[in-house]
């Protein structure tokens, strides 16, 4: 039998190429096979992303529907022609009426026509009426914290307009050295006038004056003022006032003032009121101190949960282009490294960005390079991504470069499969909590809306 070199190294050459064949179909299967699985992932994308608009759209369109339902609704009783020829006035004090009517057949067309009407006003007999029960009301308006006119210790409401009366009110005092016109009470005055007397109370009168349109009357009103119910405390820092007031008369030409040293048998100490105004100082430094502190904590919460979110979107990708490589018959180091590779490549193109997934690779394959194990290299992988997922691939690698498994490809795709659902219910998620933060200020516009068009009704109905 002959044998031919030459022959021999022809069917080796087919072989390599036949096995170079397979090799190249099963990587176009797989890549086919992601680009698919990303296709229809972008598809759901679209779908989240077009349900949450068809949300938004029901929302402004049943908004829409409300409004024009509830519009009318609070229209109800506040138009400004009523049965076709009558308009009412404005209540007592409550100033003109304005608005316009459309007025028909003066010509053709509708015309615009202002009109204007004064308030309404009070007859003699009415006026009379009503001055003896605005009277009444401000006895009672003008108590403020006093249980009654016969006991006042306490500055007196004087109110200058009585609103369900629509009158104007004018205070006068008869003695303004003890109440003034705004009804404030001068204890010192009071004290003295009370000593003086020998009295525990004195009496006074305010005349107050009602003003209805053209028609007013003055009444007078009798007070008894009393001095407060003092603590022993309140009533021994009043004598101490007392008698550094008649120190300070006494000694008005000298440079200072001595207080006094003794009062009532007690001997008095002094010292400066603190200064709040610096404390403040260290307690809003120690605020925004802590609140630096909780937004910092606050970032760097938020830029974790981003790069976990990146992270995610990024572990379809990584476990699908491990696959391909795999398939391609490369081993798990060399495909770890192309992936590497081609992520350095693809930063160097405009528009492209930085990806976590991708990041901790490229650190993994540095280390790797620099002396650090395979295997250790995979584990700071896994704890440095620090999600599951991450964990469970760095795993299978370790696993598969220990003991030499041959089900590595095998549980890559299946990894591949549930990485694909994850990104697709992540999508989903994303897109639902996109929605949810547009919703707000929808409904802010809403609320604004609905305030704008039941304030003026409200306001009608006098709630």
């Amino acid at each position: 039998m002959k044998f031919s070199w030459k022959t021999a190294g022809r069917t080796d050459r087919k072989e390599s190429i036949v096995r170079w064949e397979r090799g190249h179909r099963k990587q176009e299967s797989a890549g086919g096979q992601n680009r698919g699985r990303i296709k229809k992932d972008e598809n759901g994308e679209r779908k989240a992303a077009d349900s949450e608009r068809r949300k938004k759209q029901a929302v402004c369109l049943a908004a829409g529907i409300l409004l024009f339902i509830v519009y009318p609704m609070t229209k109800t009783g506040s138009e400004f022609l009523i049965n076709g020829t009558m308009i009412e006035r404005n209540s007592y004090g409550q100033g003109e009426r304005e608005g316009t009517v459309l007025v028909e057949g003066l010509s053709e067309d509708e015309l615009k026509l202002p009109i204007s009407l004064a308030e309404r006003q009070y007859s003699r007999e009415e006026a009379r009426r009503q001055f003896d029960l605005a009277l009444e009301e401000a006895r009672q308006l003008m108590l403020g914290e006093n249980e009654s006119l016969e006991q006042v210790s306490h500055p007196l409401s004087l109110p200058s307009w009585l609103d369900s009366m629509g009158m104007g009110m004018r205070w006068e005092a008869e003695n303004p050295e003890l109440v003034s016109s705004s009804g404030e009470i001068n204890l010192g005055t009071l004290e003295d006038l009370l000593e003086t007397e020998k009295t525990d109370c004195a009496k006074t009168s305010l005349f107050v004056t009602f003003e209805a349109g053209e028609y007013e009357k003055t009444y007078e009103i009798p007070v008894t003022l009393k001095l407060p119910e003092q603590t022993e405390e309140e009533k021994l820092l009043a004598l101490l006032s007392k008698r550094i007031e008649k120190l300070d008369e006494e000694q008005r030409f000298a440079e200072k003032v001595k207080l006094p040293e003794e009062l009532d048998g007690k001997r008095l100490y002094y010292k400066n009121e603190p200064e709040y105004d610096r404390v403040l100082f260290l307690v809003l430094g120690t605020a925004a101190a802590v609140a630096l502190e909780f937004q910092k904590t606050a970032r760097q919460r938020e830029e974790q949960k981003k790069r976990n979110r990146e992270l995610l979107f990024d572990y379809s990708d990584i476990v699908s282009g491990l696959c391909v490589y795999l398939n391609a018959g490369l081993p798990v180091r060399k495909a770890w490294e192309r992936l590497a590779e081609e992520y350095r490549e693809g930063l160097e193109l405009p528009g492209s960005r930085r990806r976590a997934g991708y990041e901790e690779i490229a650190a993994s394959v540095s280390a790797m390079n620099q002396g650090m194990p395979e295997l250790k290299a995979y584990g700071e992988f896994g704890r440095s991504c620090g999600l599951r997922s991450y964990r469970k691939l760095a795993g299978l690698m370790t696993q598969y470069v220990k003991n030499g498994s041959g089900s590595l490809l095998k549980n890559l795709e299946e990894e591949m499969e549930s990485a694909f659902e994850e990104r697709k219910e992540a999508a989903r998620r994303a897109g639902e909590e996109k929605g949810t933060k547009l919703l707000i200020p929808l409904f802010m516009m809403l609320m604004v809306v609905m305030v704008m068009v039941s304030v003026p009704a409200f306001l009608a109905f006098g709630i």
